[in-house]
């Protein structure tokens, strides 16, 4: 069964035909798999991940926003709805802005939004929620490859491996061979933990470390 999560042709019409949306030059240069975050990628204000470790983590690229729907599409092709309330920080920002993706810590729109997709280009964030993952066939989409639930490991098909953290028992035993992930960040304070993996089949996250 398809992954209702996945970007369905549907959606690819909305993108396409929205007279508001801000789509990608066909004549930009094709970038790689994914960027690590070096350098000025890495200088967000509100976060942890300007911190030297964020080398390890990775860095997407804006490909679209629709005014309309209030979303964004990442490179990999999955769709975020971000907070209306936040529409006029949205405006500001353009295609090809490097944007990682964070759980939101703020209890009064966790809930509703329940991560952050910051601009690290900007120094700004939008609150959001997934509303479609990566496209199946987009060069940047990971998947799991291999799982060891009884020692809490994942392997992933970019040869990344990862060490979830303990407590997380009754989310990770859901997760399968081939189920679609995102890696974002935990800005959580002093965790060896500092990775967020979010499954876009089951709609969960866990925190895990690169071992």
């Amino acid at each position: 069964m398809k992954n209702p999560l996945l970007t369905s042709l549907t959606t690819l019409a909305l993108f396409g035909s929205s007279a508001n949306a801000l789509v990608l030059s066909s004549n930009l240069e094709a970038l790689p798999p994914y960027e690590s975050l070096t350098g000025s990628c890495c200088r967000n204000p509100w976060s942890k991940s300007h911190f030297s470790s964020c080398q390890n983590y990775y860095c997407y690229r804006l490909n679209k926003i629709d005014a309309n729907s209030y979303e964004i599409e990442l490179q990999d092709g999955s769709i975020w709805h971000f907070n209306p309330k936040q529409a006029m920080e949205a405006s500001r920002w353009g295609v090809q802005d490097r944007l990682i993706i964070e759980e939101n810590n703020y209890v009064f729109s966790s809930q509703d939004y329940p991560y952050r997709v910051t601009n690290v280009s900007r120094g700004r964030y939008l609150e959001a929620v997934l509303k479609f993952g990566p496209f199946e066939t987009s060069q940047y989409r990971r998947t799991i490859d291999g799982i060891d639930h009884s020692h809490g490991q994942v392997f992933l098909s970019d040869g990344s491996t990862w060490s979830v953290e303990k407590g997380q028992g009754k989310i990770f035993d859901q997760w399968k061979v081939g189920h679609t992930i995102i890696v974002g960040i935990n800005n959580t304070w002093w965790t060896d933990y500092s990775t967020l993996l979010i499954n876009v089949d089951k709609a969960s996250y866990a925190h895990a470390k690169e071992f």
